[in-house]
C-alpha cells in the first residue's frame, strides 16, 4: 500500500491518501485526521476514545474511490488548479 500524508494550511488536519491494488481492482482511500491546535476537552478526548474502541477507526471521515472515480478527481483538479 502506497501512502501520502498531506497537511492542511492551518496545520489542524491531515489527509492520508492510500493507493491499494488487489488483483485487477485499484482503490484510493482518503482519510481525514484532526490533531488540532489547542487542547481538547476531557469530553472530546473521551468521545474520540469511545469511537476508536467501538469502530477501530481513528479518522474523522473517509472517502473510498475506485480507479475511474480517482481519474475523474485527477482531471478535475488538473483543470482547475491555477498556476
Amino acid at each position: 500500500m502506497n501512502k501520502e500524508f498531506i497537511e492542511c494550511d492551518c496545520g489542524c488536519h491531515v489527509v492520508v491518501v492510500c493507493n491499494e491494488v488487489e488483483g485487477h481492482e485499484q482503490d484510493f482511500y482518503f482519510a481525514m485526521f484532526r490533531y488540532g491546535l489547542g487542547k481538547r476537552s476531557l469530553w472530546q478526548r473521551l468521545k474520540l476514545c469511545w469511537k476508536i474502541l467501538r469502530t477501530g477507526e481513528q479518522y474523522e471521515d473517509q472517502v473510498v474511490m475506485n480507479r475511474d472515480q480517482a481519474a475523474k478527481l485527477y482531471l478535475y483538479l488538473g483543470d482547475n488548479i491555477k498556476p
